[in-house]
C-alpha cells in the first residue's frame, strides 16, 4: 500500500515452463492481462482514505529444473505461480486451468497467444480468488470469469450459440469481490486471502508429477 501516492498494488508473478514457452511473446500476454484487469480503473476505501487499486503482473520463464526445485523445496512466495505450457488441447486436457486454491496450472499455448479470447486474464482471475459465476444463465454482459458452457444473451454468443469469449470483460462485481477479500484480510491483519502456497509440478502431458 502506497500511502504517499494513494495506491494499492496487487502484484503477482507467473513462472512459465515447458518446451512451448520459448515460442511465446510473454510480454505481450502480460500487457494484455494487465490492461484487462486495470480496465475498471478501480478504487478501494481503507480507513476513510481512497486508494487506486492497481493490478501488476509479471510473466517470466523458468527452466523446468528450477520450477521443480522451487516447488519441491517450497522455495517461493504466496504471490508466485507456476504454469506449465502445453502446445495444444488433448483428449484428457481440453482447456487451460488453474488448480483450485493452489499456485499451479496448465495453460494451452493456442489459448494464451490469442489474446482476444482473454483466457490468460480469466485464469489469472482464479489466482485472485475468483470462481466461475454460480448462475448458469448470464443476463447482460458476461464477466471475465464466465466460461464457454454458460447460457448468455444472443449478442454475446458465438456461431455455435455458446459464449463468445471475446465479449467477456472484467465487471464491477468481480472487482468488488476482490476488494471485499482485501478489506477482510486487512481487518484481521492477515495476508491477502486469495494468496496460496500450495503447488504442483506438471509433466509435459499436463499430469501432476510427484
Amino acid at each position: 500500500m502506497d500511502e504517499n501516492n494513494g495506491r494499492m498494488r496487487i502484484s503477482s508473478s507467473f513462472y512459465f515452463y515447458g518446451n512451448q514457452v520459448s515460442a511465446m511473446n510473454l510480454k505481450v500476454v502480460e500487457e494484455d492481462v494487465e490492461k484487462e484487469w486495470n480496465s475498471r480503473d478501480a478504487f478501494i476505501k481503507v480507513n476513510d482514505r481512497l486508494y487506486h487499486l492497481i493490478f501488476d503482473f509479471s510473466f517470466l520463464i523458468l527452466s523446468e529444473k528450477e520450477v521443480y526445485r522451487k516447488i519441491s523445496e517450497n522455495d517461493y512466495k504466496e504471490s508466485e505461480h507456476f504454469i506449465r505450457i502445453i502446445n495444444e488441447a488433448t483428449k484428457n486436457l481440453s482447456v487451460s486451468f488453474m488448480v483450485n486454491r493452489t499456485n499451479s496450472g496448465v495453460w494451452i499455448k493456442n489459448d494464451i497467444v490469442n489474446s482476444r479470447f482473454k483466457v490468460a486474464a480469466h485464469e489469472v482471475g482464479h489466482t485472485l480468488g475468483l470462481e466461475h459465476p454460480f448462475e448458469k444463465k448470464i443476463l447482460g454482459r458476461p464477466g471475465l470469469m464466465t466460461t464457454h458452457y454458460y447460457e448468455v444473451d444472443k449478442e454475446f454468443q458465438n456461431s455455435d450459440l455458446f459464449l463468445d469469449k471475446t465479449k467477456r470483460k472484467v465487471l464491477k462485481s468481480e472487482i468488488d469481490e476482490i476488494k471485499d477479500q482485501i478489506k477482510l484480510a486487512l481487518k484481521h491483519n492477515d495476508n491477502i486471502l486469495f494468496r496460496s502456497k500450495n503447488s504442483f509440478y506438471f509433466n509435459q502431458n499436463g499430469e501432476i508429477r510427484n
